[in-house]
């Protein structure tokens, strides 16, 4: 398999694709409830993060999404529901390696 692209849509799927065929390995149906605005896979690939108007962001495990057979196994690829937003979510990305370890520095008491 070449490399992963994922997109979202506003009919509320995230789909994978293989790059070097140019084929959809995948079509997530589970998770939102409404359209999805935004998707961003991890740097090491390993994880999704997907935003959307109902106003939630979803973790995803790709290697479980990758083999998911049905809509309940896609379900458990879901690794995390982040609801603290109050409007729909128009942008996401993941913080760079860089930044996740000044954030493990920091001293959270000062």
């Amino acid at each position: 398999m070449g490399d992963l692209m994922v997109s979202c849509s506003r009919d509320q799927t995230i789909k994978l694709w293989d790059t070097s065929s140019g084929y959809c390995i995948q079509t997530l149906r589970e998770g939102h409830s409404d359209w999805i605005r935004k998707v961003a896979l991890n740097p090491k690939g390993t994880l999704m993060a997907s935003a959307s108007k109902d106003e939630t962001i979803l973790v995803w495990s790709i290697d479980k999404v990758k083999s998911a057979k049905d809509l309940s196994q896609q379900a458990d690829s879901i690794l995390n529901a982040l609801r603290e937003h109050e409007n729909q979510i128009d942008c996401i990305r993941w913080a760079h390696k860089e930044a996740n370890q000044t954030i493990d520095q920091s001293d959270y008491n000062r």
